[in-house]
């Protein structure tokens, strides 16, 4: 990765990110482990779980096969994930289920090149997503498009705003 690309990274994760409270992470789908090299220079604990480790710091495993217990990670955090997904709000209740504040979601916008790819199963926009998940409110909700760069929809929501972890307590 050159240094333009983990500058523009840097000031887009630290502008995400910023003004919330979290210690604690899951990076679910790590793929090559930027984001564990993020969090890490933040001096945040990570834990990197993907189907296809590769690095040594990422743990082979299922998300829908883990042993996590609930409210186990302040911020879970994925991204290009759940467009791969038949099941989606499975997905999003697993995610709700082992975040104890804050879940980020990040996923390829509906374009024409979000077909390129195959195994891409649904697309989502901003709108899409907080239906998935039940959103009442979020932090950050929005579709970033950016010349050179895949546009991406993003979802940041802190799980007490939502339905389904309101209904989670009952």
């Amino acid at each position: 990765m050159s240094l333009r690309q983990k500058l523009i990274d840097a000031l887009f994760y630290d502008s995400l990110f910023r003004g919330i409270d979290f210690n604690t992470v899951l990076d679910v789908g790590s793929g090559n482990g930027k984001m564990i090299d993020y969090f890490e220079s933040k001096e945040k604990k990570v834990t990197a779980i993907d189907l296809a480790p590769t690095r040594k710091d990422i743990i082979k495993m299922d998300i829908f096969k883990n042993d996590f217990e609930k409210n186990s990670f302040d911020l879970v955090y994925s991204a290009h994930v759940i467009e791969h997904l038949k099941e989606p709000e499975k997905f999003a209740e697993e995610l709700f289920r082992i975040s104890k504040k804050y879940v980020c979601i990040i996923t390829p916008y509906p374009s024409v090149h979000f077909w390129d790819q195959p195994d891409h199963i649904r697309p989502y926009t901003p709108e899409t997503l907080k239906r998935i998940f039940h959103l009442d409110g979020t932090i950050h909700c929005f579709h970033l498009s950016i010349p050179l760069f895949e546009s991406i929809s993003i979802i940041l929501f802190e799980k007490q705003q939502s339905r389904m972890a309101k209904k989670e307590k009952k």
